[in-house]
């Protein structure tokens, strides 16, 4: 068999291609076992505060949904959701269950129930907000969205200045909400 340039450079892309889609493949579908957690959370300690900011204090300009004082607790990461309704995803692209944890319990603490969900595209893991909205296409609930996304957005800052990796950042536009069906 002899291969003409022209043939021997279409062989050479497809076997670079396949070793590409074989990484990339292989990327998405195994978890990172080379990495210690205690290497990768080094610097990531959201239980760590600066002087005089305890999880109680107050936020300015913060409204918070605090948790009833009835003995309410987290809602379990199965809990079900209002179907129709919107919730906005506070934070994707979560690395580690760890992770995602800690976030659910710093909004949890700040009076915000939230879920963690996996990926099944990606494989990191989402922080979903149990607040829903219903007709997002009215102009009084795009209000009260961009006020809840403020809110969120704070708490994210004050996430981050507690050692935090995320800041739940939002699209200023267009939200990253998820419908229940």
């Amino acid at each position: 068999m002899s291969l003409t340039k022209i043939s021997a450079v279409v062989v050479i892309l497809a076997i670079i291609l396949l070793g590409v889609g074989a990484y990339l493949l292989g990327r998405r579908t195994s978890q990172n076992t080379s990495a210690s957690p205690d290497k990768i959370h080094a610097s990531y300690n959201p239980g760590t505060t600066r002087p005089g900011a305890g999880y109680g204090d107050v936020i300015p300009g913060l409204k918070t949904h605090r948790p009833k004082s009835n003995g309410s607790k987290m809602v379990p990461d199965d809990a079900q959701r209002q179907k129709g309704y919107s919730y906005l995803v506070i934070q994707g692209g979560v690395r580690t269950p760890k992770e995602a944890l800690d976030i659910k319990k710093f909004l949890y603490e700040m009076g915000i129930n939230a879920t963690v969900h996996r990926s099944s595209h990606t494989g990191m893991y989402m922080v979903k907000d149990m607040h829903g909205f219903t007709n997002i296409r009215s102009e009084q609930t795009r209000a009260a969205i961009r006020e809840h996304v403020a809110q969120i957005e704070r708490l994210g800052k004050e996430y981050q200045s507690r050692g935090g990796r995320h800041g739940f950042k939002q699209d200023s536009i267009t939200p990253w909400m998820i419908t229940e069906k």
